[in-house]
């Protein structure tokens, strides 16, 4: 799906499409934090390593799309599991 930037959009509905991007940005990186705890805590993983996957790049094309939406605790930003 390609994005496209709407010159007569209203500051308001482009502060509102920001916020629907944020939330979605902190949904799945609590879906991705949900599965990570699953898999490497629980040792019981309930989704497809092809799943989660999709899910992860995606964050990572939205917080591509929209730099201030990354934050240091996404999952995007890990670089390796806890010791």
């Amino acid at each position: 799906m390609q994005q496209t930037l709407d010159l007569f959009a209203s500051e308001d509905s482009q502060k509102e499409s920001l916020d629907e991007q944020k939330a979605l940005a902190r949904r799945l990186a609590d879906q991705i934090r949900q599965w990570d705890h699953e898999y490497y805590v629980l040792d019981a993983p309930s989704v497809p390593d092809a799943e989660y996957d999709r899910v992860f790049r995606e964050l990572v094309a939205l917080e591509s799309r929209y730099p201030e939406l990354r934050d240091p605790a996404s999952p995007t930003q890990r670089v390796g599991g806890a010791a």
